[in-house]
């Protein structure tokens, strides 16, 4: 189960039906398009930064300042 804080994130699912396991690119993605500080805080300490730079690097649904973003953050921390 996620955190109930994320519910917020995944309007358009069921949200009781995501996971880690099965969903962790599509729930990575979207936190990292929407999220604040604090669901960006709590995915750093689920997944490492290689998945992270994955995600970056394949998704389809990430706008082009989001990736630019992510891509200089990460190469940064």
């Amino acid at each position: 189960m996620l955190p109930v804080t994320l519910k917020k994130y995944f309007w358009d699912c069921d949200f009781n039906l995501l996971n880690m396991t099965d969903h962790k690119f599509f729930i990575t993605e979207r936190l990292l398009q929407l999220g604040s500080s604090s669901t960006i805080e709590w995915i750093m300490k689920q997944i490492d930064k290689s998945y992270i730079q994955n995600v970056v690097q394949n998704s389809r649904s990430l706008d082009d300042k989001t990736i630019n973003f992510w891509k200089i953050y990460l190469r940064e921390e």
